[in-house]
């Protein structure tokens, strides 16, 4: 028997030069699988959302992503890859989507507010990208043209009367305190600071959900100790959830006394969140649709609503953007915890000071002061 031979004949032959094996195609050497969006949302942001989004958030990230990639696969039929590659998307290749999104493609046309959350969403994956040495540099977010709706806010009469309407409301129960005591206070919060519902009321699971203790600090010097700032009654810190694992950057604001006034019957009452309320989303979103009622509010009242309302549902997060920027133009922006537009917004203009001497400015509705 040859050497050829048995070398053929030992369990560690390559197939490749066995000659008594029928011929078969050779299969090609291993390739790493390129990182697509899915894949890099998945890996990056999912576990995070899980514990502090709410499932629409979660689904409405998902439905963006399904859009982009679809509008991006029509126009590269011959990609073989499932999904888009990251590495493959670029400014011009974004704006040809968003073209195909405002035309109809598959569905209906899309509002450009809609377009622009979808593209938002895909550059949030590929900043994140950028961040983790997976590509050069991210694309910028192609110019879309403006809903032509107007923002409509709560005016300050109507907060005045859903102020005076709290009683109507049956839920949260509180130790002893009433319902009304607690949506008063609330109400105070939204308007002066103007947070998202899940940063100020946790109803939800997490026990981290809603305002903490440690956020509302008495201590004059601002937490940001580099600026120094001082301000006698204290400081507000906390991370707006939404942008809790994108941007991570604490909201710092200056804390009026009046909405420190409305946290005193709270005070004691738990170690760790300002308001200890029970975890239940309908009843919440029920007693404020009673005190809506009561207080004969514009149909579609809101609290916070979306950043991007095409239906112009007034709301208590418009208008304190409004209210704010009455004071002075551009604070509504900061208390929100908008990005600054602009080098100069971004990098050189100290607003802290601003707000500090807006707070003694602010419109407040009588009510608040009885």
């Amino acid at each position: 028997m040859s050497a050829l031979t048995q070398y053929e004949q030992t369990p560690h032959t390559l197939r490749l030069f066995d000659q008594s094996q029928p011929d078969r195609p050779t299969t090609p050497p291993h390739r790493r699988r390129p990182l697509t969006l899915n894949r890099c949302w998945k890996a990056w942001f999912l576990p995070g959302m899980r514990t502090g989004n709410a499932p629409a958030t979660i689904a409405e990230d998902m439905r963006n992503l399904r859009r982009f990639s679809r509008a991006w696969r029509s126009m590269n039929p011959r990609t073989i890859t499932p999904g888009v590659p990251i590495r493959k998307i670029t400014q011009s290749g974004m704006a040809e989507v968003a073209e195909l999104l405002l035309d109809g493609f598959d569905e209906v046309p899309l509002a450009p507010n809609t377009v622009r959350k979808c593209l938002s969403t895909v550059r949030k994956v590929l900043r994140e990208a950028e961040d983790r040495g997976k590509i050069t540099r991210a694309p910028k977010m192609p110019k879309l043209p403006w809903s032509e709706s107007e923002p409509v806010p709560l005016l300050l009469e109507e907060v005045d009367r859903a102020y005076r309407a709290a009683d109507a409301a049956l839920w949260p129960r509180i130790a002893d305190i009433p319902p009304a005591t607690t949506w008063r206070c609330w109400i105070v919060w939204f308007w002066i600071y103007g947070a998202r519902t899940q940063d100020f009321v946790g109803y939800k699971t997490s026990k981290y959900d809603g305002l903490l203790w440690k956020s509302v600090s008495r201590e004059t010097v601002c937490p940001i100790r580099k600026l120094r700032i001082e301000h006698e009654h204290g400081w507000l810190k906390f991370v707006p959830l939404k942008t809790r694992f994108t941007r991570r950057e604490s909201l710092v604001l200056p804390l009026h006394p009046v909405a420190l006034a409305h946290l005193n019957p709270f005070t004691g009452l738990d170690d760790l969140r300002v308001w200890p309320n029970g975890r239940s989303k309908q009843s919440f979103y029920r007693a404020w649709k009673d005190i809506c009622a009561k207080a004969q509010l514009p149909p579609g009242s809101c609290i916070s609503g979306s950043d991007r309302d095409d239906d112009g549902n007034p709301s208590l997060r418009k208008g304190c953007s409004n209210n704010w920027d009455e004071v002075r133009d551009g604070l509504g922006e900061r208390v929100l915890g908008h990005v600054a537009q602009g080098t100069n917004g971004r990098h050189y203009k100290q607003v802290l000071p601003r707000l500090i001497t807006g707070l003694n400015q602010l419109p407040l509705p009588p009510s608040f002061l009885d």
